[in-house]
């Protein structure tokens, strides 16, 4: 046995020099020490206000809004990129959406009519119902793996059942033993090797029984009522996107962690209406709301 020895240290820390945003704006390695902290301050402000990261530079109230009649479920929320200008650091705000089914995507493999229907969610996205919410690519429908199949824990160090980590990790309890697996893209990295900078994609496991279809069907696309049913939330009219900005600029600086200006205001014009001429001189013209009248 080895006797394990305590050791302390007093750490002085001393501050030699002060550096102002303006000068590390002046090079591009001081512009992406600027980005990394006000990406960390925003992520508090927006964690604050119980918003998460789906994707990349994409924040998403927590709570969706729940359309029954549809059969679809909205994430509500904004996105951001910042660009380095002439004028100085620039934020570009707007907000975004979210479109998932309220079914999960156990039940949709259950309830669907084709023989294909598992063949052609390759390449569709999933979203997570558990945990940290995320989003990830299907690459296949794995019927040779289910939740009781087994993976090595590194916490554990050991084999593991799928249907063991979901109820150790997140209390979820898997109802359907014998669903299959869905394999997704778990992450891509990148790897320098003599040929170049190459990507490779990490693969995993997910059970559908507990991630949702992003984005809609071809039959709720065409279908009038659901396409109606959330207009109003995922094409906002542009005085609204620019109220709900201005809000949430007000609340960022209110926060104090950051101070971002008010949204600038440029000048524009509308341009005219168009008109469709048909046979016999007859016009179609719009009614102001984008669409014909061909009547």
């Amino acid at each position: 046995m080895f006797e394990q020895s305590v050791h302390k240290f007093d750490v002085i820390i001393k501050p030699t020099k002060s550096i102002s945003i303006d000068d590390l704006l002046k090079t591009p390695e001081g512009q992406v020490i600027v980005f990394q902290v006000f990406n960390n301050e925003l992520k508090q402000i927006l964690r604050e206000r119980q918003m998460e990261e789906l994707l990349r530079g994409k924040y998403f109230d927590k709570k969706e809004v729940q359309l029954k009649q549809t059969g679809l479920n909205i994430l509500r929320g904004f996105k951001f990129t910042h660009c380095m200008l002439k004028s100085g650091l620039h934020l570009q705000i707007d907000v975004c959406s979210r479109v998932y089914r309220a079914t999960n995507l156990l039940e949709d493999l259950t309830n669907s009519k084709s023989k294909d229907y598992a063949e052609t969610l390759t390449g569709s996205s999933v979203l997570t119902n558990y945990g940290k919410r995320r989003t990830y690519r299907i690459t296949k429908i794995d019927y040779k793996m289910s939740p009781q199949s087994k993976f090595y824990h590194e916490k554990k160090a050991g084999q593991v059942t799928f249907a063991e980590y979901y109820q150790e990790s997140y209390g979820l309890k898997v109802t359907a033993k014998n669903q299959p697996m869905v394999e997704v893209v778990l992450r891509v990295e990148k790897l320098t090797t003599k040929e170049g900078v190459q990507t490779k994609e990490i693969l995993g496991y997910l059970v559908p029984e507990f991630i949702s279809l992003t984005g809609m069907s071809d039959e709720q696309r065409a279908n009038y009522n659901t396409m109606k049913d959330i207009a109003p939330y995922t094409k906002l009219h542009p005085a609204d996107r620019v109220q709900e900005t201005t809000d949430l600029v007000t609340i960022m600086n209110d926060s104090g962690r950051i101070r971002v200006a008010p949204p600038r205001r440029i000048n524009a014009f509308q341009l005219a209406q168009p008109y469709v001429k048909i046979f016999n001189n007859a016009t179609l013209k719009n009614n102001g709301d984008g669409n014909m009248n061909i009547r």
